[in-house]
């Protein structure tokens, strides 16, 4: 990944964040309706936030790390009982 493209991803993350996008994890996944899906879901954001974390970093440090897909997915079956 180049840097232009990491600072890209960087500054997305960033910006989901500021929208509260990440806040709002719970609904996203409520939306979803299988496991599969969930774990999906999850898969491509951690990847996502991974590939910012080891890419040179534009800006302050990303307050956050990967989501702990056990625990979402066991949350989002909690919400679904």
């Amino acid at each position: 990944m180049s840097d232009r493209q990491a600072r890209g991803v960087e500054r997305a993350i960033r910006e989901a964040e500021a929208r509260g996008d990440f806040a709002d994890l719970p609904a996203a996944l409520d939306a979803l309706d299988s496991e599969t899906a969930v774990r999906a879901a999850l898969a491509d954001l951690n990847a996502r936030i991974r590939k910012a974390l080891i890419g040179p970093i534009d800006g302050p440090p990303l307050p956050f790390g990967p989501i702990d897909t056990d625990q979402a997915l066991a949350d989002w079956k909690r919400r679904r009982t």
